[in-house]
């Protein structure tokens, strides 16, 4: 299943136009795109991410650190940190 999934991968970001991600504190855009990312698959390196539009199909995207023009670190976290409904409002009172 590893094998098979990676040979999916590779084909699909070997395939894949290039493109921007980009997150701007409140929403990811890919393509002049709205929607939600998720990182799938994190190998350090190289990340798989799920970009679900607003409307539209999910799509694959597949990142790697050497061809990566922004900072990698800070993308890896963006992906990786939790989702906040809304950041201006105040957390739910214990």
């Amino acid at each position: 299943a590893v094998v098979a999934a990676s040979l999916g991968a590779w084909q699909a970001w070997r395939a894949q136009a290039p493109g921007v991600l980009e997150w701007d504190g409140a929403a990811w855009q890919w393509q002049g795109r709205e929607g939600r990312a998720e990182m799938a698959l994190d190998l350090d390196g190289w990340l798989m991410i799920r970009f679900k539009p607003a409307a539209g199909r999910t799509q694959w995207i597949a990142a790697a650190r050497r061809r990566c023009d922004g900072p990698w670190p800070q993308l890896r976290s963006a992906l990786c940190s939790p989702r906040v409904a809304d950041p201006l409002q105040a957390p739910p009172a214990l």
